[in-house]
């Protein structure tokens, strides 16, 4: 089986079907159309027949099943579909093999959000009661959260969620645990020369030197990256002073071109 939205998907879609045919002089019909459901199992999959465009008694479509694949994905209630080809003498049967999300029951339940807060945190989620939810959305919503977490000067924030499934009447229970970690401002920049030695004071900035008698000290560098550090008043309108591992490469990039400049 393969997840829908990868190449391989409609590759396996139609080589399935290039085999199938290739053993007839004529295209072979397609006798039954079934419905596979992985776990969950929910009660209802009949209504997965609405969708599909393929019929028994048709003759075996490639470019139809592509077609009902995707229109299935799209529909946004799977996390999963595929489809499979079985022979039946000269015929043979079409199934498509899905499995369905799973409705909201009750409202996130959020642990170890100390902070910010739970109701927050379910304000940044964004996912309420009846909504559809499977890992691949929870991933997404987690996401969202953490950013907002980095925007507030959490930048080790992490979160983990649990799915508790109950597939008798096709609804989910979600706990989201947060660990906030220590909280955290971007206020000042540090170098160090090749040796690897810090400077001994902020002001007594280390110099390079080039060969015509132009200097970077630290003040240089520093007021490169200002538009980085916090700042009262304005860092909650820009957003400067949030650290993220991820702008580092950006940070010595801006270094790197003042050292160009400079020859």
């Amino acid at each position: 089986m393969t997840l829908f939205g990868r190449p391989a998907a409609i590759a396996t879609i139609l080589c399935a079907a290039h085999c199938a045919c290739g053993a007839y002089a004529e295209a072979p019909v397609i006798t039954e159309i079934r419905i596979e459901q992985l776990a969950p199992v929910l009660p209802d999959s009949e209504f997965v027949r609405d969708y599909l465009q393929v019929r028994a008694g048709d003759e075996l479509d490639l470019r139809g099943i592509a077609r009902d694949v995707k229109v299935l994905m799209d529909s946004g209630r799977f996390s999963f579909v595929d489809s499979r080809l079985t022979r039946t003498g000269n015929d043979v049967i079409l199934t498509y093999v899905v499995q369905q999300k799973l409705r909201l029951a009750e409202p996130v339940m959020v642990a170890r959000s100390i902070n910010m807060g739970a109701d927050k945190v379910r304000e940044w989620l964004g996912l309420n009661v009846g909504d559809l939810v499977d890992n691949a959305s929870m991933a997404g919503r987690t996401r969202a959260v953490l950013e907002e977490y980095r925007k507030r000067y959490y930048p080790s924030a992490t979160a983990a969620w649990t799915i508790e499934e109950n597939a008798s009447n096709g609804t989910a229970k979600v706990t989201l645990r947060v660990d906030e970690n220590e909280r955290a401002k971007l206020k000042k920049f540090y170098f160090t020369d090749d040796s690897g030695v810090r400077e001994k004071a902020p002001r007594k900035a280390l110099t390079h030197r080039f060969g015509d008698g132009l200097a970077i000290s630290q003040r240089d560098l520093r007021k490169a990256l200002s538009h980085r550090v916090w700042k009262p008043l304005i860092s909650w309108i820009t957003g400067s002073g949030t650290y993220n591992r991820d702008d580092l490469e950006d940070d010595r990039e801006v270094i790197r071109r003042l050292f160009l400049d400079r020859g």
